[in-house]
């Protein structure tokens, strides 16, 4: 017996909704119940004191059952079934529920009129139609709460759903990000390593001057690269130590072209973004080409944000439209960090790079302040 109450009255009880809205729209919901059903009893007939305490007792009633009913709906998890489910498991035990109500509501006004203290009129139907009839409306009043505390259940489900789904996957995305910065990292590091190891026995002082533009680069990887946003003006100064060290090898071969307007370069964009694009552009374009290129890099304002654009001579195949790890890395740090885009595409002749970063709206703001003129450079790297 105490088991079955335990299960039966307790349990959902304690699963009952319990939320300060919930308890204000309760309250708010019945004290209006209570008062249209007591203007409508008087306004065809004559209000006694007994009728309003039938009338709050009966609404007392309707409410421990709705908070019943939706505490055994959620204890028994039934919230989760489809409509079907869910209505085939709790249309039965509202029916039960609201015949124990008028039955209860029965015994009240039994009880009420053998004390003799409060005058209630005779009811105008006598029989079992009339507990029938309140058993009826208290089921569609249940019916109907039941129905709102489904829908909003199932609404904060489908909303936890959303928000575990999006966790998920920015945890994925994060993942893929520091798989990727592994990988790029010793790749560069190599590279560049190689690259001073062949300058010490030709030209020690430069290669001294090397080793501190990779220093800048390492310094820049390990300081930056776990941010979400640096700005234009501290990319430029990583991308530029690396343009030194591919001087190494290139020589004469890579020339530079730069055109960056200077009220870009307080705007933010991903680490890493531009120098791998620059990266791209000098390992697929101009150290493929025995008399090398003019890499040309460009970066503006404008009403979407940041625009960057990196140009190198050569041929866009199909299958590097996506890009390998960098730009793959580069194209999935935009989308997640800054909500950009990466396209490539050939263009008379050489590989067009278009990186578009949008701007948070203060930091737009505050690139806006700048004098607007352009910033133009020929150099190969020293």
């Amino acid at each position: 017996m105490t088991d079955l109450w335990q299960r039966l009255v307790l349990a959902p009880l304690r699963h009952a909704p319990r939320s300060r809205t919930y308890a204000w729209a309760n309250a708010a919901g019945w004290t209006l119940y209570t008062l249209l059903n007591l203007s409508v009893i008087g306004g065809i007939g004559k209000l006694s004191g007994g009728m309003g305490l039938m009338m709050v007792a009966l609404t007392l009633l309707i409410f421990l059952a709705q908070h019943w009913l939706l505490g055994l709906a959620r204890s028994r998890d039934w919230y989760a079934l489809a409509p079907a489910g869910v209505a085939a498991r709790l249309l039965p035990v509202i029916v039960a529920a609201a015949l124990g109500v008028a039955l209860l509501s029965d015994g009240v006004d039994r009880l009420v009129r053998a004390s003799g203290r409060w005058q209630i009129p005779e009811p105008p139907l006598h029989g079992w139609y009339w507990h029938l009839l309140p058993a009826v409306n208290i089921a569609i009043l249940l019916v109907l709460v039941a129905a709102v505390d489904f829908a909003v259940q199932t609404i904060r489900r489908l909303r936890e759903r959303e928000v575990a789904q999006w966790k998920a996957e920015a945890a994925l995305k994060e993942a893929q990000l520091r798989q990727l910065k592994n990988q790029i990292n010793p790749h560069f590091t190599f590279n560049a390593l190689n690259n001073i190891r062949a300058l010490i026995s030709e030209d020690p002082q430069r290669a001294r001057q090397s080793v501190t533009h990779l220093a800048e680069v390492l310094r820049y990887v390990l300081h930056h690269a776990e941010r979400e946003s640096v700005t234009l003006a501290q990319e430029l100064e990583v991308v530029t130590a690396y343009l030194a060290l591919e001087a190494i090898q290139q020589e004469q071969r890579l020339r530079l072209k730069w055109q960056i307007a200077p009220e870009a370069q307080a705007l933010r964009l991903p680490p890493m973004a531009l120098q791998i694009l620059v990266e791209n552009a000098i390992k697929h374009g101009i150290a493929r080409r025995p008399e090398g290129g003019t890499l040309r890099i460009a970066a503006w304002r404008d009403d979407a944000g940041l625009g960057i654009e990196v140009r190198n001579p050569g041929r866009l195949q199909a299958a590097s439209r996506e890009g390998g790890i960098g730009l793959s890395y580069a194209r999935e740090r935009l989308r997640h960090a800054a909500g950009g885009a990466l396209t490539l595409r050939e263009e008379a002749g050489e590989v067009v790079a278009v990186m578009q970063v949008p701007q948070p709206a203060a930091d737009a703001a505050d690139a806006a302040g700048s004098d607007g003129t352009t910033t133009c450079l020929d150099a190969v790297p020293a």
